[in-house]
């Protein structure tokens, strides 16, 4: 998986309520928890993608909950 660093661009926010604190903090659980999938990077410098648990189960896909939420939360706005 080829990454772009050379026009990357980073940007900094403040966030100054709590609430943002603790969503953004979600946000990232959920994206590092073991049960959602992911791409690793082995040691040869290869990507793999790990959709499947142990037992041969689909894994969460990130992307896909992220556009219910916000479907969601559009649908009770």
């Amino acid at each position: 998986m080829h990454r772009n660093l050379d026009r990357r661009v980073e940007t900094m926010v403040r966030l100054g309520r709590p609430e943002h604190e603790a969503e953004l903090g979600a946000l990232f659980a959920l994206a590092f928890d073991p049960g959602v999938a992911s791409w690793r990077l082995g040691p040869d410098g290869d990507w793999s993608r790990v959709h499947k648990s142990a037992d041969g189960q689909p894994l969460a896909d990130l992307q896909q909950i992220l556009i219910e939420r916000k479907q969601r939360r559009r649908a009770t706005a």
